[in-house]
């Protein structure tokens, strides 16, 4: 997993992706929520820098992640609760900035460390917390930075949701059936086809307005996902 860092504090335990850019008030407000709410996990809202965010609306990739909620924590959870005046409850959590009391994560045996990649350990974790009955919160109003310049490369993008497909595998064999992806003989036939024409999509690319370049992108990030899920141990 993308682990920069897991700090304890008297009790509690503070997890961070590397590249995170943390502030004083990010964890002084972390410490007064666990002051004020026991037996929880709590993250922080994180949007890109906004030297990053302005800079890559200057590209297609850039602007297609921007659209579909890549650069946010609230794009992330897209389709599900937000509420941006106030702490919330959630259904899940997300390890780019997450706290927790140390007993909670003892209890719950604490990250799965037989996935191949980073992508659904966060998903195996909380289904862990869950069972200890242990509340997730999103607390919108203090905001870090996810400095993810690693991740505006179009080619490197899909290599990693392939391997998220790789890893979602994986997760189904560990026991979490309901994310297993079911495909069809005539839609696997589609994707497989899909695949050989990846190269002749990329010249594409590079010709496209945004409105055909992100419906382009997304059959390519289908195709990844496709091709890491269905290949071979």
């Amino acid at each position: 997993r993308n682990l920069g860092a897991a700090r304890a504090r008297g009790r509690l335990l503070l997890f961070l992706d590397d590249d995170m850019l943390v502030s004083r008030e990010n964890v002084q407000v972390t410490l007064q929520l666990h002051r004020q709410h026991a037996h929880c996990c709590i993250n922080l809202n994180w949007v890109y820098p906004p030297d990053l965010d302005a800079a890559i609306r200057q590209n297609p990739f850039g602007r297609y992640l921007v659209h579909y909620g890549f650069t946010s924590l609230e794009g992330w959870n897209r389709g599900d609760r937000w509420d941006a005046s106030r702490l919330f409850r959630t259904e899940g959590i997300t390890s780019q900035y997450l706290s927790m009391e140390r007993d909670v994560f003892r209890a719950s045996g604490g990250y799965t460390e037989g996935f191949p990649h980073a992508g659904f350990e966060d998903y195996d974790f909380a289904k862990k917390l869950k069972k200890q009955g242990v509340a997730f919160y999103i607390y919108p109003l203090s905001v870090a930075f996810h400095n993810e310049t690693d991740r505006l490369n179009l080619p490197a993008w899909l290599a990693r949701k392939e391997r998220g497909g790789e890893t979602r595998r994986v997760a189904v064999a560990m026991g979490h059936r309901e994310l297993a992806l079911h495909y069809g003989p005539l839609k696997k036939t589609a994707l497989t086809g899909i695949t050989w024409a990846t190269p002749l999509l990329a010249q594409l690319l590079k010709l496209a307005p945004d409105a055909l370049y992100f419906r382009i992108v997304n059959v390519l990030l289908a195709t990844a996902i496709f091709k890491g899920y269905t290949k071979r141990a």
